[in-house]
């Protein structure tokens, strides 16, 4: 707001007329105002701060310990992020290096086998429907995304391994009603060229061929933080050389680990409802959650597992895998 004063001109200015008499008019009446504005006072303290006209600090010249302090550089504030960087580069020195002959021709055999599935389930036609109908790509807070659960972030993960940008090249993103991924390297199960990690959010289902060179990772190979910054599951995923409709899948991941038996079973339906006949789940004849999922529950000999199929993919389904 102005001051009195010049809220007086500016009001007499609009009254007055736009001729030389009138401006003089107004000309005058202002030089008439008494000036409002206080003037500058030249301060009585020596030691006292004083801004001259160049508007550059003046400190006096007899204030030793002013010009010290003046003089001292400031305090440094510590990296937050100097532990996750020395742990990144100490993880890098292990990194894993991807051979480029392996990883176009990936061997056709693993050490891993399964045994007879100790548990068949035929999901319902109406089952995989609705999960085809259902679309949450405008929803990633909803609490039961595609039946599972909420997403949440990576655990067990070092923050600059959280990033899903640098792997949006690789990934392939499918949910039900979209169909089967394409172009993927197909192989024995337990293979580890062949093996793509999976981690499935509000969007769908994400996939990395694990075995493909990631700078950005501190293992140099793409990770479950580096698919999704946040997912409700995560876990391994290989394509069938023979049969192009069958995957089979463990959940295998300490970013996303399944949390409950059922939340696994429901990654089974969501790949049959993407459009697999056939989806083979390493799953023991034990419940999973807290942490219960390991290393010997998803490689090694005679591996237990589950058969998930369609109700009209009955006869499909052998007896010995």
């Amino acid at each position: 707001m102005l001051p009195i004063s010049l809220r007086s001109i500016a009001h007499h200015a609009c009254l007055v007329r736009p001729t030389a008499a009138g401006l003089w008019q107004c000309r005058l009446h202002a030089l008439a105002m008494p000036r409002m504005l206080p003037q500058r006072q030249t301060s009585k303290n020596p030691l006292k701060l004083m801004m001259p006209a160049t508007g550059r600090e003046v400190w006096p010249e007899d204030d030793g310990k002013r010009a010290a302090e003046r003089s001292t550089p400031p305090t440094l504030i510590a990296d937050p992020l100097r532990a996750f960087r020395d742990a990144w580069q100490k993880d890098r020195q292990a990194m894993v290096h991807v051979d480029p002959t392996m990883r176009h021709h990936p061997p056709r055999t693993s050490d891993s086998t399964l045994a007879a599935p100790w548990k068949t389930v035929d999901v319902p036609a109406s089952t995989l429907h609705l999960l085809r109908e259902a679309n949450y790509d405008e929803m990633p807070d909803h609490p039961f995304l595609w039946g599972m659960g909420a997403n949440r972030p990576a655990a067990n993960s070092n923050p600059l391994d959280t990033n899903e940008r640098v792997t949006w090249k690789m990934k392939q993103l499918r949910r039900p009603g979209q169909g089967r991924f394409t172009d993927v390297a197909a192989g024995a199960y337990g293979e580890r060229y062949s093996k793509y990690l999976f981690a499935i959010d509000h969007r769908g289902m994400h996939i990395v061929r694990e075995m493909t060179k990631c700078d950005a990772s501190s293992r140099g190979i793409p990770l479950h933080s580096l698919v999704c910054d946040q997912a409700i599951i995560g876990g391994e995923i290989f394509f069938d050389a023979e049969d192009t409709g069958k995957a089979l899948i463990n959940f295998g991941s300490a970013r996303f680990p399944a949390e409950s038996t059922e939340q696994a079973m429901k990654v089974a339906e969501f790949l049959l409802a993407t459009g697999y006949d056939i989806v083979v789940a390493m799953l023991p004849d034990r419940e999973i959650g807290n942490g219960q999922y390991g290393f010997k529950d998803r490689y090694g000999a005679r591996l237990q597992n589950i058969v998930f199929r369609t109700a009209h993919q009955r006869s499909l389904v052998p007896t010995q895998l």
